[in-house]
């Protein structure tokens, strides 16, 4: 006889015993599962995880490998042909690019020592080492490349920096005043140039790069500010350009020239030429004014017959038709220039401004007044 519990699980095929064995059973089952689908699922999700990072090294060691070989072949073809400029141009380019500096610092200077310099590769170690701090090993990466051409702008400008950088402010202004020479155009070169005498206690000096900066570069709002408050300090107001002229010259004429008075005492015969940096003066014009310019630093300056050498200095004064500026750069030229006792370069007329008529052969010279003083006028 089968009793009513049974008969009421019958349907189903379970008595009640069967019946909660059953849903331990399935209950086992579920919980089975649930633990195997939670496992596939962080087997899934430490492998999203993992995968960048071993995505990562795989791509690290592999980027390795590569310029490993680079490297191998980089020198294969300097095993055969030791001075190849262009490949240990390459080679220390690559190792610079991967932060194995000192290993280039050592292939460079291997270089230098069977194959001679190498200006590229002088300038590349120049410049790793001021990454890394190392004033004193760059500056003298900058003379190797000064005494290979001083004639350079930039390496005459990178040397002014080191200098700078290492308080040596001297050496700093000289390296800058040659190189604006060669680039009169230059924006870095004249703003460095006025830090430098702001940190001599010359602060007056800087006038003149930054007449020049604002001359070839009339957007350099910072550089006329540094002008307007140059020009109201009362120690550097003798500075400001004054009076109002006019060079006359013969219409169509190639070249301006006028009689200028230099230091106040001394008249003779100058090109009046925008394009100079510089006011220069031949030798003999210099002896006669008596200045003692043999003592003075020597640059080189580039001229339209080539490089010459000169001596740098200040003039006190310079005068053309009325008129006059204080403080003017000089060079004496080793060499005569000319028929004529001198060119009146942007030292001076860069105090000024210059309106140039061909046509009417006239050259108006007026003062460049500054919106600060200005507005200081009466």
């Amino acid at each position: 006889m089968v009793c009513r519990t049974c008969l009421l699980f019958q349907s189903r095929g379970h008595c009640a015993a069967c019946v909660q064995t059953g849903r331990t059973r399935g209950a086992r089952i579920r919980t089975g599962a649930l633990l195997a689908l939670a496992g596939v699922v962080g087997v899934a999700v430490w492998g999203l995880v993992r995968a960048p990072a071993h995505d990562k090294a795989f791509a690290q060691i592999k980027a390795e490998k590569e310029r490993e070989a680079k490297y191998e072949a980089f020198e294969a073809i300097l095993a055969k042909e030791p001075c190849d400029r262009d490949t240990i141009v390459d080679l220390a380019k690559t190792l610079y690019a991967a932060d194995e500096t000192r290993r280039g610092f050592e292939r460079s200077a291997q270089f230098f020592a069977k194959c001679g310099e190498h200006e590229r590769l002088r300038w590349m170690s120049l410049g790793a080492h001021k990454r890394l701090g190392e004033w004193e090993a760059a500056l003298s990466d900058a003379n190797k490349l000064v005494e290979a051409d001083g004639s350079n702008k930039d390496y005459r400008s990178w040397r002014g920096s080191l200098y700078e950088q290492l308080g040596q402010l001297e050496n700093a202004e000289q390296d800058y005043r040659i190189g604006l020479a060669l680039g009169p155009g230059s924006i870095t070169i004249p703003t460095n140039l006025a830090a430098v005498y702001q940190k001599l206690n010359r602060p007056c000096d800087a006038v003149a790069p930054l007449e020049q900066l604002v001359y070839h570069h009339d957007d350099q709002a910072v550089a006329r500010m540094q002008l307007n408050a140059l020009y109201s300090n009362p120690t550097c107001a003798s500075l400001v350009g004054t009076g109002h002229g006019v060079v006359r010259f013969a219409p169509g004429a190639g070249a301006v020239i006028g009689t200028a008075k230099i230091n106040g005492k001394l008249s003779g015969r100058f090109v009046v030429d925008t394009g100079a940096t510089f006011v220069a003066l031949g030798p003999k014009f210099a002896k006669k004014l008596g200045l003692s310019y043999e003592t003075w630093p020597s640059v080189e300056m580039h001229t339209a017959a080539g490089k010459r050498k000169a001596r740098s200095g200040i003039l006190d004064e310079v005068e053309i038709e009325g008129v006059r500026a204080s403080r003017i750069e000089v060079v004496v030229c080793e060499e005569e220039v000319g028929p004529i006792d001198g060119l009146l370069g942007l030292s001076f007329l860069g105090r000024f401004l210059v309106n140039l008529d061909t046509a009417k052969g006239r050259l108006e010279i007026s003062p460049r007044v500054s919106p600060t003083v200005a507005a200081a006028a009466p």
